[in-house]
């Protein structure tokens, strides 16, 4: 019996691929990485649906903002035969493939009212091929940083000892500015934290809360959406993956 995992993933990046078979004749698709994937996840609208006049054979087309591919199921059209145009499914199911054409063979589908589902799954399918865009310290943010913490060595050791003088504080205050104006996505991602009891930090409160422009603060979490670093639970609601 197989029990691979099922893989989130983009209909795009299964209909692109070649279809394979291992060595006991079962369908797969390769990713990039050169791991081999079996059964798939995906989530999208049914734009077509099919049943035969004999009830044997059933099938829906489903699209997903990247591409289209049929799930067809034999004999047994139960799985399918509910589901119709608009509707928002996730499918887990095999790979299979027939007359060069690439189809996933349905064990569950289930439907979904919930249009945030389909920008959640983006996010995580995002997450998972391009790792690099998650949020880290921009290089050039540490590079800035230490300049500017070289620079203010070099005027301190320069300048005439005052008793009045607090070196470790004349350090850490031109530091301590220099990260609040060169990394406020650092800023906002730390209020969202601090703010996210389990469902999520209000959204306004983070953008007053950050002392950022509106405009500017709205354009960086903007951005944290996008690069899936965070994503939007329910309306008026942000959260870091």
């Amino acid at each position: 019996m197989d029990i691979s995992p099922s893989k989130k993933i983009r209909i795009k990046d299964i209909v692109e691929r070649t279809c394979e078979k291992d060595d006991a004749n079962t369908n797969y698709i390769r990713l990039e990485d050169g791991s081999r994937i079996f059964r798939v996840r995906i989530l999208g609208t049914v734009i077509n649906r099919f049943v035969s006049g004999d009830g044997k054979f059933a099938a829906i087309t489903v699209d997903d903002g990247t591409g289209t591919i049929r799930c067809k199921t034999f004999n047994d059209i139960r799985t399918i035969e509910k589901f119709d145009k608009g509707h928002i499914v996730d499918i887990i199911g095999k790979i299979k493939n027939w007359n060069d054409e690439t189809y996933i063979q349905p064990e569950a589908i289930v439907k979904t009212d919930d249009p945030n589902m389909e920008t959640l799954r983006k996010l995580e399918i995002a997450r998972d091929l391009e790792p690099s865009k998650r949020y880290t310290k921009e290089p050039e943010v540490v590079a800035e940083e230490a300049v500017t913490v070289k620079d203010t060595e070099i005027e301190t050791e320069s300048m005439p000892k005052n008793k009045s003088d607090d070196k470790p504080d004349r350090k850490k205050e031109p530091k301590e500015k220099t990260e609040e104006k060169i990394n406020p996505k650092r800023k906002i991602i730390d209020i969202i934290n601090d703010d996210d009891s389990g469902n999520g930090a209000d959204y306004d409160n983070v953008i007053e809360k950050s002392g950022i422009a509106e405009k500017d603060a709205e354009s960086i979490i903007e951005g944290l959406l996008e690069d899936g670093t965070c994503y939007e639970p329910r309306s008026g609601k942000i959260k870091v993956l």
